[in-house]
């Protein structure tokens, strides 16, 4: 690790390059190599019945068995007596947010919830730690008076107790293996959920039609933690998703008057006396720093007012402002080996292009790592990940939304997401993890000082950070997926029969940042997988038409996480903002001939069968490449759709248009040279066109003068060309072809000016201005005002003005 305590010593997997000072030690740190040394059998601790999801968990019965004690309260540690509700209609958790930012919301995590008894009433409380609430921690009916209405919240106190007790009623859709409730809040209404209401809140209502819709969403069940926890042992090719186990960190969205956010410790050497003025809560408008983050009465906040609160409270994140050289964490204790993904919302204004140009590099990290038995983090299992980055008065022009609240708005929309991850095999005392023996993973966020503090922070650079997400994406596969651009073919994957479902994908194609680079893989990659791999502002752009002097392509634009945005076999050009990684190598140590948890045979190293240990083949990709977890790889496509004898997809792209010829665009899955020779039987791109740097550049074509050898050059795997015959050249010259992008067309600055910087964050959006068609840019805005009748092109649309 890094020699300063604020400087942490983890892998990039996205965007910035590594402090100096990390060098040496990341270096050490790569040289350890992660093997898959057996397949997944029972001892890693999966079970074989199939548990997909919540919905498959059965629920408990509400009893005093799952209440908390009184003494103990929020504090609670026994995972029988720490429960959530599951809503099986919206399918989401009770939670916390609305109005006020305390009324009763839903959320995709589930939220620990500390049930009381009342003997007197025969009626239990709902607790949540709400800690810093002015009124209470109990969930109840309480009159909202800007609404004018009664609204269920989570914040209410004893007062109120005739107004919060709740009592438990089986659902008509009960029984032993689905435990649906109905709850009943003092005898006034059902607890209801409301999942498309765009604030997520939960009311009460009567009780609803059985077998509507209505219906479903005033059933729930109550999970204990404990039960939860069986999701963790889903063996990976059963697992739907990854499981959240947000649950396990303390004050992960910065609530309003939520004390446990003292919890989140600044670390750091050198810092300054005033450093925890420097740290903030609440939004741009309402706020209070963490010197006083104890402090919960209304006149403790800045710039407060009752309006305000109740309108953005839920919105409220964690920021800095005119600080570097920090780490700002906490330490989560988990029970379970395995694959743990850490994300949150968050950007910093240090990670702007125009700050990097200043500094040399970008500063503002998310990090995940280990603890050892001495308290201090692990360098070889660790992770980091650039915060996507944005200019300054872009990040002053969304903080002066919403009336001081739009940032927090943009992270609640789940806008600027980041992600790193790691892998844990085993316990630092070499032991199996469990809950008698777990591991401590430090979380968070950092901003790197700049070598001797020149040039100085500003004192408006902002750093902000919202919704942080801790996942489990289940044990390590054994093994898990290798595809490496130095691979000259991949006999080990269609001789071998592993199988690789929702595994983990190694994937070693290094990409020029914020330019168009080639790609093509064996496997989908969904929206959610690319943007979190290399940054929310990355594009995806296919072939799809010729004209005289111009290669068109047209963007892919998923509207969910889930959709498709990588086609396996087909070939695209992409567009990465970010793509420094580092990260440990991994090597296979063998690849099994049969499928399921036979492992008596393998490949040998002539990719034969064999069942002699010293005869194996084994595969290393390299140190520094991308993980990205929930993979899969079809058997099926992988026979049908990959040309074994070149390696070559059979799956390409034609663009013809006017009568200009036909381009089509071909994709390689191995490398097709070795040393310094084309390999036999791969295209050697002659006199075809292929992407260097963001530019289409063409091999000439024919021989070299004076009857040489022929032109040629050859791709490492994973890569694109495009074949063009009429405009190759008979004399080797290089034919001029400018590219466009969604109508979007500039062939005096290349392809890499066209889009922009990488402050941009949405992947819909090209260069900000008006072209015409010729894709001349005809203003700097996007405004059409005064401008004359015709056909224009804004952010890649044709839009007529009449």
């Amino acid at each position: 690790m890094k020699c300063k305590s604020y400087l942490l010593s983890f892998a990039k997997t996205k965007g910035s390059i590594a402090a100096a000072a990390l060098a040496a030690v990341l270096m050490a740190a790569n040289a350890t190599v992660a093997s898959a040394q057996n397949k997944a059998t029972e001892s890693n601790g999966t079970e074989k019945t199939v548990i997909g999801g919540v919905d498959d968990l059965y629920g408990v019965d509400p009893s005093a068995e799952h209440c908390t004690d009184t003494k103990v309260g929020t504090n609670q540690t026994d995972g029988n007596k720490i429960v959530c509700l599951y809503n099986v209609g919206a399918k989401k958790f009770l939670s916390i947010g609305g109005l006020w930012g305390t009324q009763a919301a839903l959320d995709v995590s589930p939220h620990s919830i500390y049930m009381y008894w009342n003997g007197y009433s025969k009626t239990y409380f709902l607790a949540s730690k709400v800690a810093g609430s002015s009124a209470g921690l109990y969930m109840g009916i309480a009159w909202e008076k800007f609404t004018r209405k009664n609204g269920v919240f989570m914040d209410r106190g004893s007062s109120d107790g005739k107004n919060c007790r709740v009592t438990f009623e089986k659902g008509v859709d009960y029984t032993e293996k689905n435990k649906v409730y109905l709850v009943n809040i003092s005898s006034q209404g059902y607890l209801t959920a409301y999942p498309d209401n765009e604030n997520k809140i939960c009311n009460y209502a009567s009780k609803a039609t059985e077998g509507t819709p209505e219906y479903k969403n005033q059933e729930w069940k109550v999970i204990t933690k404990n039960e939860y926890y069986k999701l963790f042992s889903t063996t990976p090719a059963h697992m739907k998703s990854v499981v959240d186990a947000s649950f396990l960190l303390t004050c992960p969205d910065f609530r309003i008057n939520d004390t446990d956010a003292a919890k989140w410790e600044i670390g750091g050497e050198n810092l300054p006396d005033d450093v925890k003025s420097h740290v903030y809560f609440g939004d741009k408008k309402m706020y209070k720093t963490y010197n006083i983050i104890g402090n919960t009465q209304d006149k403790d906040w800045t710039g407060r007012t009752e309006d305000h609160q109740q309108k953005y409270g839920q919105y409220f994140y964690c920021y800095t402002k005119g600080l570097r050289g920090f780490n700002i964490y906490q330490d989560v204790k988990v029970h379970k080996g395995g694959w743990y993904l850490l994300r949150c919302n968050g950007f910093s204004t240090a990670n702007s292009s125009e700050s990097i140009a200043k500094n040399g590099t970008s500063l503002a990290n998310l990090f995940i790592t280990v603890l050892g038995a001495d308290g201090k983090p692990i360098k070889e299992i660790y992770s980091a990940a650039t915060l996507d980055g944005i200019s300054q008065a872009d990040a002053e022009t969304l903080g002066n939304t919403d009336e001081g609240a739009g940032i927090g708005r943009a992270f609640f929309e789940g806008k600027y997401e980041n992600q790193v991850q790691i892998c844990i095999d085993k316990a630092p005392n070499g032991k199996e993890i469990s809950s008698d023996n777990p591991v401590t993973l430090r979380i968070g966020f950092y901003v790197d000082p700049t070598p001797d503090g020149k040039p100085a922070v500003a004192a408006n650079e902002l750093t902000a950070v919202d919704n942080f997400k801790l996942y489990y994406a289940g044990p390590r596969r054994n093994p898990e997926l290798i595809l490496d651009e130095e691979s000259t073919d991949l006999r080990y994957l269609t001789e071998a029969a592993d199988e690789y479902k929702n595994t983990v994908l190694h994937l070693n194609r290094k990409l020029n940042a914020n330019m168009w680079n080639s790609l093509i893989l064996p496997v989908d990659l969904t929206w959610g997988q690319m943007k979190r791999t290399f940054g929310d502002a990355v594009k995806v752009a296919k072939l799809a038409a010729l004209t005289e002097n111009s290669v068109q392509f047209v963007t892919v634009e998923p509207k969910n996480d889930d959709d498709v945005m990588v086609t396996a076999f087909e070939p695209y050009i992409v567009f990465p903002p970010y793509t420094q990684v580092k990260s440990p190598a991994y090597t296979v140590e063998r690849f099994y001939t049969s499928a399921g948890e036979d492992n008596s045979e393998w490949l040998g190293k002539d990719y034969k069968p064999s069942s002699n240990e010293k005869n194996r083949l084994t595969k290393t990709v390299p140190a520094d490449h991308y993980d990205i977890t929930m993979v899969t790889l079809d058997r099926e496509k992988l026979n049908e759709y990959l040309n074994t004898t070149n390696w070559e997809s059979e799956t390409t792209f034609d663009a013809t248009g006017g009568g200009h010829g036909t381009m089509v665009c071909k994709g390689t899955m191995a490398k097709t040279y070795e040393n310094g020779k084309i390999i036999s039987d791969r295209d050697d791109l002659n006199g075809d066109y292929f992407m260097y740097k963001g530019k289409l550049i063409q091999v000439p074509s024919g021989n070299k003068e004076n009857g040489g050898e022929r032109y040629s050059y050859g791709l490492k795997a994973f890569r694109c060309w495009f074949e063009l015959p009429d405009n190759a050249s008979s004399e080797g010259k290089l034919s001029r072809v400018s590219l466009l992008i969604d109508g979007v067309e500039d062939s005096t600055t290349g392809i890499a000016d066209i889009h922009g910087s990488t402050d941009r964050t949405s992947y819909k959006r090209g260069i900000e201005g008006v072209f015409n068609m010729n894709g001349q840019m005809v203003r700097r805005s996007c405004s059409l005002e005064g401008l004359p009748k015709g056909i224009y092109v804004v952010n890649g649309k044709k839009i007529i003005i009449r």
